[in-house]
């Protein structure tokens, strides 16, 4: 099974290992026998936890630990940094594919289990089955042997990730702010229209409710020129490409003196509305005075200009928020486990606090059907299955989703069921709604997977917001009620 590639733990620096044999039945020849730690400078240290040394200070270290110990000091005490690594290997693997188990083994071994020791100490269980499992194979070299230090080495990687992701003020948020009027709550992208006299009339309807789309997104434009930018920051306004595949859509760029980017946001069209996508940001970030300004002032004010009459609605468009994966839960299996089941347990308090009623585009678990009955208890079952295997080491986040993705595939939303019996729009709506299992969930773990830095968890349930207060309220109680509690409990 080929390995996936995901956020690694702080501190694993990649190590010079010594040359070993090609596989075979022995331990240097199965990977590289652990080489004796020489003793590193204690970790209060000059240059512990990232702080720079000076070439005195290294001089120091030298003459009192050696040259050795002293370069590994100086690794493994680097500023942390995401790095991308192949980080996982099945188990199983190793009981069809020794070269491949002896491959990952010798490279990661030693990185793996020092870096752990270092965290944990020398006393703690996992480590001590690390121990325990290298003296066995070296007396008796088995394909399960194989298998045992593989799922060790993910399990401790597993542990470690749980600590490398990002303070909650410090994780990357998306958003979506729509806005409509009358004339566009019936635009449609991307749609496919007959050849007969009935296709060419809708094609043509909605060629025109698009020309007025269009009209809105350059009318917002020039307004938004007009405004005061502050703070000494100069503003761009480009085409850019829209989900129609058009370039109608607006890229509003703000740049400080020095021409570095500051912010961006987009303005776009969507089924029924004008969308807004802004640059994914922290929380932090978007407390900043010029941020708040610019959303407030230059989306949700323009909006409303009279010249434009555009709002929210409750039933058309939405206020979907993203949350970047990496920053959020990293590699870590368990910490995305343990945020699905908080959100999905807590669905009856994210819906009192936003009232969104619509249960058809973005519905919780516990309003969807598996054969007939509540879903709930299944899902509840498959998560606590999955934490085990993930804390064990047997599978990984990649495997997780795909997981609960299969699960989704297989769940009846009752609403779409109901209109499947109603009207040609009410059953073209289910009929869609249908085709994208994974998309129209309360939760959409589509993305989460996604590669070029793109890997996100979308929060569907959410009426679109009114103001900027509104959104930071939004975002403190999500960060505060749904994440801090499915870290710390």
């Amino acid at each position: 099974m080929p390995t996936s590639s995901t956020e690694v733990s702080k501190g694993q620096p990649t190590r010079h290992e010594p040359a070993v044999a090609g596989p075979g039945e022995n331990v240097a020849a199965d990977f590289a026998s652990p080489t004796p730690e020489v003793p590193a400078p204690p970790l209060h240290a000059p240059g512990s936890f990232g702080i720079p040394l000076s070439a005195s200070q290294v001089v120091a270290l030298q003459r009192s630990y050696g040259n050795q110990a002293t370069q590994r000091f100086l690794q493994d005490r680097a500023p942390a940094r995401a790095t991308r690594v192949d980080r996982f290997l099945d188990p199983d693997t190793a009981l069809i594919n020794q070269n491949a188990a002896a491959t990952y083994l010798t490279g990661n071994w030693q990185r793996i289990t020092r870096t752990y020791k270092r965290a944990r100490g020398d006393t703690d269980a996992l480590y001590l089955e690390s121990t325990a499992a290298l003296e066995s194979f070296t007396k008796q070299k088995t394909a399960a042997g194989r298998r045992e230090m593989i799922r060790i080495l993910n399990a401790m990687e597993e542990e470690l990730s749980r600590e490398a992701v990002s303070e909650t003020g410090d994780i990357l948020v998306g958003t979506e702010f729509t806005f409509t009027r009358p004339e566009l709550h019936r635009l449609k992208l991307n749609e496919h229209y007959g050849d007969d006299e009935e296709g060419k009339k809708q094609k043509e309807a909605q060629e025109q409710i698009n020309a007025k789309a269009v009209t809105y997104i350059y009318d917002w434009s020039e307004k938004v020129k007009k405004k005061n930018v502050g703070s000494g920051l100069r503003l761009s306004v480009t085409p850019t490409k829209a989900k129609d595949t058009s370039m109608n859509a607006k890229r509003f760029e703000y740049h400080d003196q020095t021409d570095k980017l500051v912010w961006y946001w987009v303005l776009d069209m969507d089924d029924g509305c004008l969308e807004t996508q802004t640059q994914p940001s922290s929380t932090n970030k978007l407390a900043e005075a010029d941020i708040g300004k610019i959303i407030q002032e230059h989306i949700f004010d323009v909006a409303k200009d009279e010249g434009l009459g555009l709002a929210p609605h409750e039933t058309i468009g939405g206020g979907h928020i993203s949350l970047d994966v990496g920053t959020m839960v990293g590699g870590s299996a368990t910490l995305l486990i343990d945020l699905l089941g908080t959100l999905q347990s807590k669905a009856g308090y994210w819906q009192k606090i936003f009232a969104d009623p619509d249960s058809l585009n973005a519905p919780w678990v516990e309003e969807q059907l598996l054969k007939g009955e509540n879903s709930v208890s299944s899902y509840q079952a498959l998560l606590q299955d999955l934490r085990v295997k993930a804390t064990k080491g047997e599978i990984d986040q990649p495997k997780v989703v795909d997981m609960l993705k299969e699960f989704n595939a297989k769940l009846e939303n009752p609403t779409a069921t109901a209109l499947s019996q109603g009207t040609k729009e009410e059953k073209q709506a289910a009929s869609h709604v249908r085709s994208e299992p994974q998309h129209y969930q309360a939760v959409n773990i589509e993305h989460v997977q996604k590669g070029g830095g793109e890997a996100r968890l979308e929060l569907r349930r959410i009426n679109a917001q009114k103001s900027y207060a509104e959104l930071m309220d939004q975002l403190s109680f999500i960060l505060k009620e749904f994440i801090q509690e499915s870290r710390w409990g």
